[in-house]
């Protein structure tokens, strides 16, 4: 029986060992989602597009590189567990400042949330991240949605991302 633990013992410290080897980002997928300097409106990335782009890994990140339109196909399938997430403008001569991510009150902890803002504050913040499905031509459809613009426009960036997705589900985009 002694025998058999030492085994089960090594066999289980060279699965974990594999599983981090492996699979590097625990099955979370840590992103970075590098958007135009200036845009503001809804993002949505579309997966497992036969047409999408194949997304690149730098630095333990997938790369998320988010056109002028905020539409985004890739081939990839989605991740539902979401790791470290960075949002960064990128301007034309590839500078680069940081987005911060606004939390709903309910996720507070020590995150940046809606109550931390000023209502007059016109910095733009990425909000409302979302994962959804929806069906197109009878096939199942997978998609990630967030906003990116001032606090002050949250409610209408909403709805622009609810008509953008609307949009995409009936070929408009």
């Amino acid at each position: 029986m002694k025998n058999g633990c030492k085994v089960f013992a090594v066999s289980f410290a060279w699965f974990l060992a594999a599983s981090c080897v492996f699979n590097p980002l625990g099955g979370a997928e840590n992103a970075l989602y590098l958007v135009p300097e200036r845009f503001e409106g809804p993002v949505v990335i579309i997966f497992d597009c036969p047409n999408g782009i194949e997304t690149e890994i730098d630095m333990g990140k997938i790369v998320y590189r988010i056109p002028p339109n905020g539409i985004l196909r890739v081939a990839k399938s989605p991740t539902y567990r979401i790791g470290k997430e960075e949002f960064l403008f990128v301007g034309d001569g590839g500078s680069q400042s940081e987005i911060s991510y606004v939390f709903p009150s309910t996720e507070a902890g020590k995150k940046l949330t809606f109550a931390d803002i000023a209502p007059d504050d016109s910095r733009s913040y990425a909000f409302g991240s979302e994962m959804g499905s929806f069906n197109y031509n009878g096939h199942p459809v997978q998609f990630r949605s967030f906003e990116i613009g001032p606090i002050s426009k949250r409610a209408e960036l909403h709805q622009m991302s609810f008509s953008r997705i609307d949009g995409i589900q009936k070929g408009i985009y």
